[in-house]
């Protein structure tokens, strides 16, 4: 899917985790009210700006 090699993939891994858990995080404390189509987008949007990136 990403095509990225075995050390790239473990960053995207620890990335997205961070993201989520940020994501979690604000919403666990009601410190945001982000949409569940919001939420979709921006995860989309981070992961294959990740993936771009490391690319």
């Amino acid at each position: 899917m990403t095509n990225l090699e075995e050390e790239n993939t473990k960053q995207l891994y620890i990335d997205i985790w961070s993201i989520t858990h940020g994501i979690a995080s604000v919403l666990a404390t009601n410190s945001c009210g982000f949409s569940d189509s919001e939420i979709e987008n921006i995860l989309k949007d981070t992961f294959w700006g990740f993936v771009d990136n490391l690319n």
